[in-house]
């Protein structure tokens, strides 16, 4: 069974290790892997998940496979105003993709946030895969940008 919850500072180590592992997975055919460890370092350092567990107007929620006691999925949302909430990241174990889980907590993250008339997500161009979910949740591509990393 699946359940979803609010993360704690003790989930960190666990969810370093899925973070590291989905996000390797996910972008290491779109970028360098010089570039995807210096921004894996940076967003996914041990300090920044933990800042971000604790803050009021951020939201880490994480999906867990109760036999195993095991983190396979998370999102972060950011409260960027009254009326705006960010989806900073959405990963699920590649080994759990195409059960729901994603759906899921996205679902159940985002009945948790109804106050809100927004919800904004910025997913790579080239991660199909993302685009197509969020897409597939009714979500709209409303304009198109460039990060440099």
């Amino acid at each position: 069974m699946i359940t979803y919850r609010k993360a704690n500072e003790n989930d960190v180590p666990e969810l370093l290790q899925l973070l590291s592992y989905t996000w390797a997975i996910t972008y290491s055919y779109i970028i360098s892997e010089e570039i995807l460890h210096k921004v894996a370092s940076k967003w996914h350092h041990e300090d920044e998940l933990r800042n971000q567990i604790i803050k009021h107007k951020v939201h880490f929620i994480i999906a867990e496979e109760e036999e195993n006691d095991k983190i396979i999925g998370l999102a972060t949302f950011v409260e960027k105003t009254d009326e705006l909430l960010i989806l900073a990241r959405l990963y699920i174990n590649p080994g759990f993709q195409k059960q729901g889980i994603g759906q899921r907590l996205l679902e159940s993250s985002l009945d948790v946030f109804k106050t809100f008339k927004h919800v904004q997500i910025k997913v790579e161009e080239k991660n199909i895969i993302g685009i197509n979910f969020f897409l597939k949740n009714d979500f709209h591509i409303v304009s198109k940008s460039t990060e440099v990393i």
